[in-house]
């Protein structure tokens, strides 16, 4: 008996026309390094064009609804016994402005540094989930 060798590559005309592999095609969406789809992206840019023109009014409303929920927040606008509410409204005013840029961020590592220094900020004055869960465990 004769020992034939078997090999993989592809022998003829194949191997002159291809001489690598073909890469396998990825059906379906492809995510970026954000984890969005390139349609998803898309779409949340342009609902943040039709959010713009109105920030202002959409910031107020989810901020204060947010202390409305969670109204142990808005002793951090206190100046001893009065309300800062200038501090409260420019907070609303840089909330949803915040969000615009994350929005339209393209980087991903710097919307990673965006996300981690808005995080150290909250976490430094002492509010945040883990704040949330600790006033909600006093009372």
């Amino acid at each position: 008996m004769s020992k034939e060798i078997i090999t993989n590559r592809p022998s003829g005309i194949a191997s002159s026309i291809y001489p690598k592999r073909i890469p396998k095609i990825k059906v379906g969406a492809i995510k970026d390094e954000l984890g969005f789809t390139l349609s998803e992206r898309l779409a949340l840019r342009q609902a943040w064009n039709l959010i713009r023109p109105f920030e202002r009014r959409y910031g107020q409303d989810v901020f204060y609804s947010f202390l409305n929920d969670m109204y142990w927040g808005i002793n951090k606008f206190r100046d001893g016994r009065d309300l800062n509410l200038k501090a409260m409204h420019s907070h609303a005013l840089q909330f949803i402005h915040f969000f615009g840029l994350l929005i339209e961020e393209a980087d991903p590592v710097m919307f990673q540094l965006m996300t981690n220094d808005n995080n150290l900020t909250h976490s430094r004055c002492k509010v945040g989930i883990n704040q949330e869960i600790k006033v909600l465990q006093e009372v």
